[in-house]
């Protein structure tokens, strides 16, 4: 248990580490988007700013001799190459102040004639390159250049956010990726404490049903002491009235002394019967390997093992089987163990009333084999049926079971792929018990 209350604190620990981690990525993602920025605006300066020398360069080659119409000419020249990324072009003479500026030339590309230049200057979509025209030592006049870089700034941010895009999709791969590392490790540890937990549960489960097979022994062994008695009784008598006609020197009628004989060996396999299922009874049968075998024999044997627990108590039983000669697939000692302990409970249920019979039937179709345990009793009430199946539920009195019968044989039939349930329409207290069939065909019935 210690693992497992360490599992939230590992979990708060992850989901810290994870956020940790996610704060991290972000201001890491928006360090460098922003840097690409920086850079994306920085070299459109730069390369306006290039520009600006070329143009302020060829504007100063006409100055010598004032040649305004070759200049005009230059810088249309200029608009019409580049009429994309320079939207207008001033040219102030040397004397020109903010409030009273002399335009000697002022022109404006195809594109941006509708836009006045002082809205260019304060728009965040242009940029405004302001220099000195100097010829010879002297300025004689200034050049103001705006250039569009509202498609570079798209650009930017389409470059942005696909950058935005992608450091978040490495970010989120790295956050999997250390998420399941981690997960696999808390998995791993849980694991261990499953398969720890559930080989303790295994241990358990198998401690209960020695418990559930021995109480079962205890409360059968009146009636198989009686079995037993009876056939020494016999075995005693009859060895006893041969002794002394030995003794007597009394000769034996050999017809006689074979009946005799005859009437030991019957008794001694009857003893040697009860003795077998008694063991085959009690010993563990979870390990055993699945096998098939005959209906018959499977009813046989638990016809005798429960016959002197049910003539102690007055109970009649009775086994009707539809097709002997089918066989039946599982482990028979565990299979034995849940008819015999169903055989039992019913038996403890009529043995107080007038009418005291238990009937177990066998039907079979071509892929299943129906068991249906059907006793006297008048059924279940509705709130001891929602209970039943439950480990340590028991309606017995006191030191009369452990209420370990019903939820071993039901776990011991899921096992074997079956079902156990309750007839709640049945008129009498029915039990079925649903198995599958073994595909091997049938053999021969047993003796």
């Amino acid at each position: 248990m210690k693992e497992l209350k360490k599992i939230p604190e590992f979990s708060k620990t992850l989901l810290i580490q994870a956020l940790g981690l996610c704060l991290v990525m972000i201001a890491v993602n928006f360090s460098l988007v922003g840097l690409y920025q920086y850079k994306a605006k920085e070299n459109i300066k730069l390369n306006t700013y290039n520009q600006m020398l070329i143009i302020k360069a060829a504007i100063i080659q006409p100055f010598w001799n004032l040649d305004y119409k070759s200049m005009r000419q230059i810088v249309e020249s200029i608009l019409v190459q580049q009429e994309n990324s320079i939207a207008a072009i001033r040219i102030l003479e040397s004397d020109s102040t903010d409030q009273a500026p002399k335009f000697t030339l002022d022109q404006s590309g195809k594109s941006w004639e509708q836009i006045p230049f002082s809205e260019m200057k304060q728009s965040d979509d242009f940029m405004h390159w302001e220099s000195d025209v100097v010829y010879k030592g002297s300025q004689i006049g200034t050049v103001q250049v705006i250039f569009s870089i509202a498609e570079a700034r798209q650009e930017i941010f389409q470059i942005s956010f696909l950058l935005a895009a992608a450091l978040l999709f490495f970010s989120a791969l790295c956050l999997f990726i250390f998420l399941t590392i981690h997960l696999r490790k808390v998995s791993k540890e849980l694991q261990k404490e499953i398969d720890e937990r559930t080989l303790q549960l295994d241990t358990q489960r198998m401690a209960m049903v020695n418990s559930s097979r021995l109480a079962s022994l205890g409360e059968m062994s009146a009636g198989i002491a009686h079995e037993i008695n009876n056939p020494l009784a016999v075995i005693d008598g009859t060895t006893r009235l041969i002794s002394r006609s030995l003794a007597a020197n009394i000769e034996i009628d050999s017809q006689k002394l074979d009946a005799y004989l005859i009437k030991i060996a019957k008794m001694v396999t009857r003893i040697t019967k009860i003795v077998n299922g008694l063991r085959a009874f009690s010993r563990d049968g979870s390990q055993e390997p699945i096998t098939q075998f005959p209906v018959d024999k499977f009813f046989n044997d638990i016809s005798d093992l429960c016959h002197a627990n049910l003539v102690h108590k007055k109970v009649d039983i009775r086994f009707f089987i539809d097709d002997p000669s089918i066989i039946m697939s599982g482990r028979e000692v565990q299979l034995s163990q849940v008819l015999i302990n169903m055989i039992n409970n019913s038996a403890d249920a009529v043995e107080k009333l007038n009418e005291k019979w238990i009937t177990v039937e066998c039907n079979s179709t071509s892929e299943q084999v129906v068991i249906s345990i059907t006793d006297s009793g008048q059924g279940i009430p509705a709130d001891i049926q929602t209970k039943m199946l439950q480990p340590f539920f028991t309606t017995k009195e006191l030191g009369k079971g452990t209420g370990l019968g019903l939820s071993i044989s039901l776990g011991i039939i899921e096992s074997h792929g079956g079902t156990l349930t309750y007839c709640q329409n049945y008129k009498n207290t029915r039990f079925e018990i649903t198995l599958k069939r073994s595909t091997i065909g049938n053999i021969t019935s047993a003796a």
